[in-house]
């Protein structure tokens, strides 16, 4: 037969494997709960993924249009400037000619009257 004590013992054993029991159960319970909110949060970030790919694709379409629409633009003004520069550069030589063409007329002036100075004083001067 079993002393008291031995008694006392096994049911504070049973009653302590009770406990852990229902701690255990607890700890488990949480666990699942645990389990369940990262299910939530991994879908949260599967649809973040989802839409910072979806808003990436879109800006990079946007990016690429935009950059094709100054493409244009920036040809179009380099067309306009270059129109503009052959246009100052032919005025500028058209100037330059003109310019040439009176000082040769002066050149050519001054020596005719050179010329005839000098025929005049060999004439009267001696």
């Amino acid at each position: 037969m079993q002393t008291m004590e031995e008694q006392a013992t096994e049911k504070r054993i049973d009653r302590l494997e009770e406990r852990v029991d229902e701690r255990f159960d607890r700890v488990d319970a949480e666990f699942g709960r645990i389990d369940a909110r990262f299910q939530v949060l991994e879908t949260d970030v599967r649809e973040l993924r989802s839409d910072l790919k979806a808003s990436t694709q879109e800006l990079r379409s946007e990016i690429k249009s935009t950059a094709q629409e100054l493409r244009g633009e920036i040809n179009g003004s380099r067309e306009v400037m270059d129109r503009r520069f052959d246009e100052v550069n032919k005025s500028t030589n058209d100037r330059f000619d003109a310019m040439h063409r009176t000082m040769m007329r002066g050149f050519f002036g001054l020596g005719g009257i050179t010329v005839t100075c000098l025929a005049l004083l060999g004439r009267f001067g001696s």
